[in-house]
Formats: structure tokens, C-alpha cells, sequence
């Protein structure tokens, strides 16, 4: 059975949060916001502890931690997960909610250890980003699945083909999980890092992840795209917009439209 790190981080806002979240997502693999804690979670096998004391101790943090295995981390999700409406557009709930569904589309999922349940500010704003694409007969991308709410998405908006990718274990085997949970069969989910594909190409690229792989693969993000292909972007503070923009620019993309939502935002491009 997998064993899990809960670091709980004493914080005096939800903005410093935010700021703490991007800071510590290369080496966490789920979040939960409380009022006065920012709850983070990390694989025990691969829990970076000094890493974590000396950077937690540079931002003054006082924090403390303790260990889970999987069954008590999920419990604690199936008590605290609410269903999530973007819009009146998509809802997002577990497979044990029983709720009155209003909305065109829905999406169910298993909250298990993966980042990306559709309560996070960035999720919501590639939600509503979507919401003014066309997906009709398209091929997609989505790079950093975590649970797949974006690649199920993107299928029931009617894309035609979707590749769903991640290097973190725990997040392919839920977005799998989920995706024949919510009957998408035209979604394949893949370990395999962004390099393996570059002889492909991609009507749309859905990147919900973080800034340093942004910035990393913003190059070879344009490349995968077709002509006048759609790069959607976020897991961005807003503090990052101006080095995330002219890093898409110097690549080639022209930027459509930036949505913001607390201290994050989300980036509408495409390639000229």
C-alpha cells in the first residue's frame, strides 16, 4: 500500500496560499485549501524532506507533518469534496454525490491522490476558456492530465481524438480510471514525456501545470500545434504573466485573450 506525506502550512491568507502552491507544486502532488492551512500532499517514496525544511524555512513557514496511507488520504477527500459548477456550464462531482445535474455537461470522478478535482482556481479558468473553443473533430493534447477532468472534457465537447499525458503514476492511473468512469473512449492516456509525440500534431493543447514547465516547453509546444492551432495555459500567478506572455510570443503564439480568477490566470493563444 502507498504511503503519503501531509505537510500542513500555517498561512495568513488564500493569496499566500496561491503564492505557496507555485512555489511548492514541483514537489507536491495535490493541494487543499483551508482558512488559516494550506494542506500538501506528497508520495512518501519520493517526499523531498530537506528540500521541503529548507525552503519552508526561507518563506518563515511554521508547518508540520505527518504520514497517511492511501485509504485515509482518500477518506479525507470523500469528506471534504463538494461537486463543482463552472458557469453553469460543467459540473465536476464524485461518483457518490447524488445531486440534481443543470448543467450540459457533467463530469464524474474518483478524488483520489492526483492533482486536479475542479475546485482549483486554474482548472475553472481552463473550463471557462473552453467554453469558447471549438472542439468539433478536433485533435487535442492534454499535457499534465492529473485526474483527466480536462481531456473528458474535451471529448464531450466533441473532439474526435485526445491524448492525455503525465509523468506522475498515481495521476495516470486515476485519469484512466476516470475516463472509463465518464465513457470517453476516444482519450489515451500516456506516461510518455512530451519528446515522444513531437512527430505529431495538435488542433489544441490544454496545459494545466505550472510555470518552469511552461516555460521549459513553450517551444515544443508551438511545434506540436497545426497552423492556427489553440495553446490554453494556466497553473500561472499573476505575477507570472508578463515572463509567461513574452515567452509565447518569442516562440510564435499570439496571445487571444488572459482570464484571471483570485491570484491565477489563464492563457488563450494560438499559432500564426
Amino acid at each position: 500500500m502507498t504511503n503519503f506525506v501531509e505537510v500542513s502550512i500555517k498561512t495568513n491568507s488564500i493569496e499566500e496560499q496561491e503564492q505557496f502552491i507555485a512555489l511548492l507544486e514541483p514537489y507536491f502532488i495535490g493541494f487543499e485549501q483551508q482558512e488559516h492551512h494550506l494542506i500538501a500532499f506528497a508520495n512518501a517514496n519520493t517526499y523531498d524532506h530537506q528540500g521541503i525544511v529548507a525552503l519552508l524555512s526561507q518563506l518563515n513557514c511554521s508547518f508540520t507533518q505527518k504520514e497517511l496511507v492511501s485509504t485515509n488520504w482518500n477518506k479525507q477527500w470523500e469528506e471534504n469534496f463538494e461537486p463543482v459548477i463552472v458557469d453553469d456550464f460543467c459540473t465536476v462531482r464524485a461518483d457518490f454525490h447524488t445531486i440534481p445535474i443543470q448543467t450540459p455537461f457533467e463530469i464524474i470522478i474518483t478524488p483520489k491522490m492526483s492533482f486536479g478535482t475542479g475546485h482549483h482556481a486554474t482548472t475553472q479558468l481552463v473550463i471557462q476558456l473552453m467554453q469558447t473553443i471549438s472542439f468539433e473533430r478536433k485533435k487535442v493534447l492534454d499535457f499534465g492530465t492529473g485526474t483527466g477532468i480536462l481531456a473528458i472534457l474535451a471529448s464531450k465537447l466533441g473532439a474526435n481524438q485526445i491524448l492525455a499525458i503525465d509523468n506522475d503514476k498515481w495521476s495516470i492511473e486515476n485519469a484512466s480510471e476516470n475516463i472509463v468512469r465518464n465513457e470517453n473512449r476516444n482519450v489515451q492516456v500516456s506516461d510518455n514525456s512530451l519528446a515522444e509525440f513531437r512527430n505529431e500534431s495538435f488542433d489544441i493543447v490544454l496545459a494545466n501545470i505550472n510555470r518552469h514547465v511552461l516555460l521549459d516547453n513553450m517551444v515544443s509546444l508551438y511545434e506540436l500545434l497545426t497552423t492556427g492551432g489553440m495553446l490554453v495555459m494556466s497553473g500561472i500567478l499573476i505575477s507570472d504573466e508578463t515572463i509567461l506572455s513574452e515567452s509565447a510570443r518569442i516562440a510564435g503564439f499570439e496571445i487571444i485573450r488572459v482570464k484571471q480568477f483570485g491570484e491565477w490566470i489563464a492563457v488563450h493563444c494560438t499559432k500564426q
